[in-house]
Parts: structure tokens; sequence; C-alpha cells
């Protein structure tokens, strides 16, 4: 118990207070303290017994008996150089909040808001490496390797899809996974060199030109929206009601117009004139979605179908692409009569 009161009372531990988070075992007829004993073996029967334990469960020190003096100090400063960068409680909260955005994002597709998210923490410092071995810092690391990972796979299926034969037609929806993977690559320095040779070869041909300069500026929208900076989101409206007003009376403009109805529904903006088959995207209904499977089911409503995929704005206001194939037989009909 001295120990105890010792780390929670003593002034000469303030600087320690908020690095290290005190826990209490019971070691009589406790199991978990069996479990403990077995992951962290200690040399010695003393009392007290005292442990450091690194955030990602690596142990640091386990010693039997008292600390007198300056012993215990110097025992949590080299515990602390050893675990890793701190920090703050509002830090951390961010972190975590952060993380969770990116991966849920790149879970369900959406690269673009998940390096969005991701970027975010270039705050704290590199996602791929924030010095810290909290759990939320080392999946930063993980989310950053797999992003860049579906990226290059992303730019590798448009390259492929652009230069199908069979594909005669070009359409906006096949240039913007390249678009983003740009904005993304932008996003990070160590990624930065590689963001222009995405598009570079496509922008030398004139057939390209038109599609790459109206994607990348709903791309540029789309960042805007994503993001969780008050004053970066608060230009999303404008960003896109600049695609509407550059580019009239195509897929982009009516695109953007979807999408800022769903970030902003009395938007100014709303009141220009674009592309008329978006103009009825407000007459629209809410209507339940569902899977061939039956293992996916939401609330929705249709913005967009193109090229096999259709773009559904959720009752949450979160928008989200599905391929048509994987949808229920009552979905595809219903698909088939709002091309009519």
């Amino acid at each position: 118990m001295a120990l105890l009161d010792r780390l929670q009372n003593d002034r000469s531990l303030s600087a320690f207070a908020r690095q290290f988070v005190s826990l209490k075992i019971v070691t009589d007829n406790n199991a978990e303290w069996r479990q403990w004993s077995r992951q962290y073996p200690m040399t010695g029967n003393a009392i007290p017994q005292l442990y450091v334990v690194r955030a990602d469960g690596e142990q640091l020190y386990g010693g039997a008996g008292s600390l007198p003096g300056d012993a215990l100090p110097q025992m949590l400063l080299a515990s602390v150089k050893r675990a890793g960068r701190f920090f703050t409680e509002e830090q951390a909260k961010f972190l975590y909040e952060s993380v969770e955005a990116s991966e849920q994002s790149l879970m369900s597709g959406n690269l673009l808001v998940a390096g969005v998210r991701l970027a975010d923490l270039l705050s704290l410092g590199s996602p791929s490496d924030l010095q810290s071995y909290a759990a939320s810092a080392l999946k930063a690391s993980e989310l950053h390797q797999e992003l860049r990972l579906q990226i290059e796979e992303a730019v590798n299926e448009a390259n492929d899809d652009l230069q199908n034969p069979e594909n005669v037609e070009l359409s906006i929806q096949q240039i913007i996974p390249l678009c983003e993977a740009e904005a993304i690559y932008e996003m990070f320095p160590q990624w930065r060199a590689d963001a222009k040779e995405v598009t570079r070869e496509l922008g030398k041909e004139d057939r390209y030109k038109p599609l790459l300069d109206q994607a990348a500026d709903l791309v540029r929208a789309r960042v805007a929206a994503s993001s969780s900076q008050v004053r970066l989101r608060g230009r999303a409206p404008s960003l896109f009601a600049n695609v509407m007003r550059k580019y009239p009376d195509t897929k982009a403009a009516s695109m953007a117009r979807a999408e800022l109805l769903a970030i902003d529904p009395d938007s100014k903006w709303l009141d220009m004139n674009v592309a008329a088959n978006s103009a009825s995207i407000t007459m629209v209904e809410f209507r339940e979605w569902s899977t061939l499977d039956g293992n996916f089911r939401t609330t929705a409503k249709l913005l967009q179908q193109e090229s096999g995929k259709v773009q559904l704005l959720k009752d949450s206001g979160e928008i989200i692409s599905v391929d048509v194939r994987v949808l229920s037989q009552r979905d595809q009909l219903y698909l088939k009569e709002m091309k009519r």
C-alpha cells in the first residue's frame, strides 16, 4: 500500500502522472491475476510487485519489492523513454476518431474519404509512424499501408477499363478513380511525387482532357466535404456549385448537385440550372435496398446509376456506391423502371 500511495500522492512523481495508468491487481483467488502472472513473469516473491506494461502489451519493468528514494522516478523515466510518444487526452480522442473513420471508409471501399481522414493525422505526424505504441497509432500505420495498396489496385483497374477496346464511350466514372488517387497521393508528403504520374499520360490525349478537368474539380469538392476541418468543409457547397457552373448539362454537374443536396439540402446553389436528368433527384423517394443474399439492408434513395453501379443517399446522409449485380431482384427491377 505504501508504494501505491506514493504513486498516487508523491509530488516528485507528478510529471509522470498523465503518462501512466495505475492499476491495482488483487492476487488472492483471482483468475485474472493468474493469467497476468503467466504473461508477465517476475523474479522474486517480495511485496509489493510492480509492473510497467507498454500500450502494445510489452513488459517494460517487473520488479518485486519497494523502490526507495530516486529509484522509483528513475525507473519510471526509463520506462517512459521506451514507451513511445505520449498523447494528450484531446490528441488521443482525435487520433481514435480519425482512425475509426478512415478504417470504416476503407472497408466500404471509399478510398477518398479514407485518405482524407487519415491525412487529418498529419497534424500529429506521419500516419505511417506516429512513434507511439497506442492501438490507434499502430492501426493508423496499418491503414496507411493498406490505403496505398488499394489505391494502386484502383488505378490499375481504371487504366485497364479505359484501355478496354469494348468501352467505346468514355464516362466520368472511369476517370474519377484516377483523380481520387491523385488527390490522395497529394495529401501525403511521401507519396506526393507519385501524384502527377497517375493522370500524366491521359492528360496528353485531347479526348480525355474534358473529363479529367470535370473529375478533378468534382474530387476537389468531395475532399472538402469529407474533411474533419470545419473551415474546409464549409467550402464544399461552393466547390460543388463551381462544378455545376463550369460544366452545365454534364454528368459531372448532375453528380455535383446530388452530392450538394446530400450535405446541404437548403443550399442556395441548388437553384442553379443543371442537367435535366438531375432535376428529378428530389422527387425520388427513400426506400429499402438489400443484397441478393440478404446480408445487407439500408434505407436510401437513388442518386445515380451508371456503368453497373448505383449511388445511394442513405437516410443518415451518407452516400454509398453499390454494384448493381449484388442487389436484390426487387432492387434491380426498380432500377430498370427508373431508367425508362
